[in-house]
């Protein structure tokens, strides 16, 4: 908010209006205009970009459906340890890709370009085989989920 503060005391909102007013061109702008500023592309930021869908994978459809038989047979306890287990191990892996994502900008390809990248193509393919793996079960398990809710679901 500082940055707000200081950049109104050195330019107050008068100045700022009447140099947008002495800078106005009623030109409708051109592709090969000079003055024209590219639009930056819509960015998602780190909360709708970042931590909502990664939220989405932990909290998936399997646990919430699940989560009932989970403590009716491990207990309370003991299901508490296991999703405590689970949510440990999804953000060791969020922090590990977090880290091996500062390399630079990923290019089309994703998660698994990322990883091959920077493990090299042995490990990198290996891990492409285990990413498209659990890729497919997950999908194969949002589908029984969702059928479960539509069959056992109660309204």
């Amino acid at each position: 908010m500082k940055f707000l503060i200081d950049e109104l005391e050195d330019r107050p909102r008068a100045a700022t209006f009447l140099t947008s007013l002495a800078n106005y061109s009623n030109t409708i702008p051109t592709a090969d205009d000079p003055d024209v500023k590219p639009v930056p592309p819509a960015r998602m930021g780190t909360l709708i970009g970042v931590y909502l869908p990664c939220i989405q994978n932990i909290f998936g459809v399997i646990l919430f459906i699940r989560l009932t038989w989970v403590v009716g047979t491990a207990g309370a306890i003991q299901g508490f340890l296991i999703v405590l287990t689970c949510c440990c191990t999804t953000m060791l892996t969020a922090i590990s890709m977090s880290a091996i994502a500062t390399n630079g900008v990923v290019p089309a390809g994703g998660s698994y370009f990322m990883i091959g990248r920077a493990l090299g193509p042995e490990c990198g393919g290996a891990v492409g085989m285990l990413f498209y793996t659990g890729t497919t079960l997950a999908a194969a398990m949002y589908i029984v989920g969702a059928v479960e809710i539509v069959l056992y679901g109660k309204l």
